[in-house]
């Protein structure tokens, strides 16, 4: 059925875009069925500016990115994917192997020697660093033409334009360039937001760097085995309200979990729940949850020299129980 390569020269990234997990699910299972078979190897990763982005032709960030595309001609792949006819170039559900084979060897044949983009110095990590230090009283943000700002005490971003679906994908797909601005640029500030036309809160654009630039990797002054929870309900905007971010968001508002311990309760990748925490800190929705380990220890060993009925206990032991 199918012709084996041998000798793959390249590697591609692949990301899916308002597909639903059942969708995304069994492109991966595809993917590895053809594993060995396609001139180049591939991955499925989570951020955006991969080098195919197979979509949801519903989604309106894909379409702006689609848009995006057709003017500046970035080298990006697109593919559609769809119930209903996605055309010659596109995928069709349920999906099939030998057709997501010819979309594969098309895509590589336009994308050439392109590889995997680089995981190191995404944009998260760099605007979260500058959002942490102290110093900084805003960000000067450059994507490609459009300058904006984005302010940490009013938790928003003032733009040239409306924060639309538009914004975003130049936001995450162009060469961003980040600039701090102290309290001796408060003039500076002052005068780039009255030239901005448009004030929105800072949460589409937040949340499309945090899950779509994560490129995998959790923010430094994050740690994996540091508990956290939702301080308030996501908005998913323009990325949508995947189900991987609906399990999370339920898990993270009903208690406090550790990286780890979501992507083990979950069964999402490190990639999907990394991005989406990510997301959550860069839009200031999470919180530290401090270990409650040693004070049950130390509630344990007072126990012991109190009546094994007493009202204390039986208090000290409802506490304990709505602890988390």
């Amino acid at each position: 059925m199918f012709n084996t390569s041998t000798g793959q020269s390249s590697a591609h990234s692949l990301v899916c875009l308002g597909l639903d997990e059942r969708t995304e699910a069994s492109l991966k299972s595809l993917l590895g069925l053809l594993k060995g078979k396609t001139a180049a190897a591939w991955k499925i990763v989570e951020n955006i500016d991969a080098n195919v982005i197979v979509y949801n032709p519903g989604s309106p960030l894909a379409q702006a990115l689609l848009r995006r595309e057709e003017r500046q001609a970035t080298g990006h792949v697109f593919v559609p994917c769809s119930d209903h006819d996605p055309g010659k170039e596109g995928l069709s559900l349920p999906l099939r192997a030998e057709r997501l084979l010819h979309c594969l060897q098309a895509a590589d044949g336009k994308l050439g020697k392109q590889a995997i983009p680089d995981e190191q110095d995404n944009l998260c990590q760099r605007l979260d660093t500058l959002l942490h230090t102290k110093s900084v009283i805003a960000v000067e943000i450059v994507a490609g033409a459009n300058t904006g700002v984005i302010n940490p005490t009013r938790k928003t971003i003032s733009w040239e334009q409306a924060v639309d679906a538009d914004a975003v994908a130049q936001l995450v797909l162009s060469d961003v360039r980040l600039n701090p601005l102290e309290m001796s640029d408060f003039n500076v500030l002052r005068n780039l937001e009255q030239k901005m036309e448009h004030h929105q809160s800072w949460d589409a654009a937040l949340w499309a760097i945090g899950v779509g630039t994560s490129r995998g990797q959790l923010l430094p002054r994050l740690r994996r085995d540091q508990s956290y929870r939702l301080t308030r309900f996501p908005d998913f905007c323009l990325i949508g309200r995947r189900s991987s971010d609906i399990k999370s968001t339920a898990l993270l508002t009903h208690k406090s979990l550790t990286p780890n311990e979501l992507v083990a309760v979950t069964g999402f990748s490190e990639a999907r729940v990394f991005g989406f925490i990510n997301a959550c800190a860069l839009s200031g929705l999470l919180e530290e949850v401090q270990p409650s380990v040693q004070v049950s220890a130390l509630a344990k060993s007072q126990d012991k020299a109190l009546p094994a009925n007493g009202m204390f206990q039986r208090i000290r032991r409802a506490l304990e129980l709505g602890a988390n």
